[in-house]
């Protein structure tokens, strides 16, 4: 028996009905799939994908880095006959001016912390910028201690041990920070990943020879030397300000 014709011209309509919806149903499927592939390949985050937290670890980061230089500078004024050529930062840890070049060394850690906290925030890919962030959070822990057991140095029991151990573990992750943060700087642009590894190496060089300077000249090496640590410190907590600046001003990535 023929069908009605209703029926025949229905059909069609009622097919391309059911293909629609198994479209939309595997679609609906594939999404999950689809998101979960994209969330286990993490890129490099630069320039406009930089976030509002890692700025504020670079503002940390930076004002932490000028207040070790200008409580340095504060007390060699304050404390009478006091040579800041021949004499150690740790010989202003005792006496009157203790209070602020201890105040200069907690805001440093705190300031390498954050640093490392906004590398985490400000990922550019790989290992090594892990491994660099948690270096940098490593060396605010033993910037603290230093500054905890700074009045020991130059004595003769366990604090002065301490402090000495945590000078040596600092200078090493110091290295190993700027060694392991220049590929990924470089990422941002060339001339950063350069001046890093630079700083690194030049660290590497010149940090032991303090152990064969004169004593005469302690003090002023030792500045130096710690003065390469803070110009790092605040080129990096700039860099991380730097990034949410670019989002604001919708700009692009550097990478020349």
């Amino acid at each position: 028996m023929d069908e009605p014709a209703a029926l025949r011209f229905s059909r069609p309509f009622h097919r391309k009905q059911a293909d629609a919806k198994t479209s939309e149903f595997r679609d609906e499927m594939s999404l999950p799939s689809m998101s979960i592939g994209a969330d286990r390949t993490r890129k490099p985050v630069t320039g406009g994908d930089h976030d509002r937290i890692a700025a504020i670890c670079g503002i940390i980061g930076f004002v932490g880095a000028v207040a070790a230089v200008l409580t340095d500078l504060i007390a060699m004024f304050i404390v009478d006959r006091y040579s800041p050529i021949s004499e150690t930062i740790s010989a202003l840890a005792v006496g009157q001016a203790a209070w602020i070049q201890d105040c200069g060394l907690y805001a440093f850690a705190i300031a390498c912390a954050s640093c490392g906290v906004g590398y985490f925030r400000w990922w550019q890919g790989g290992y090594a910028w892990p491994a660099a962030g948690g270096l940098l959070i490593l060396l605010g822990v033993d910037v603290g201690v230093i500054a905890y057991f700074n009045q020991y140095a130059g004595t003769t029991n366990v604090g002065a041990d301490i402090h000495s151990n945590a000078t040596y573990v600092l200078a090493a992750m110091f290295l190993l920070a700027t060694l392991l943060s220049g590929p990924g700087l470089r990422r941002i642009r060339r001339s950063f990943g350069r001046f890093t590894v630079v700083l690194g190496v030049a660290w590497l060089i010149l940090a032991p020879v303090f152990l064969l300077v004169p004593t005469g000249w302690d003090g002023a090496y030792e500045r130096f030397l710690g003065l390469m640590l803070v110009v790092w410190v605040g080129f990096v907590s700039w860099l991380l300000m730097q990034g949410e600046l670019d989002q604001a001003r919708g700009s692009k990535p550097r990478c020349s």
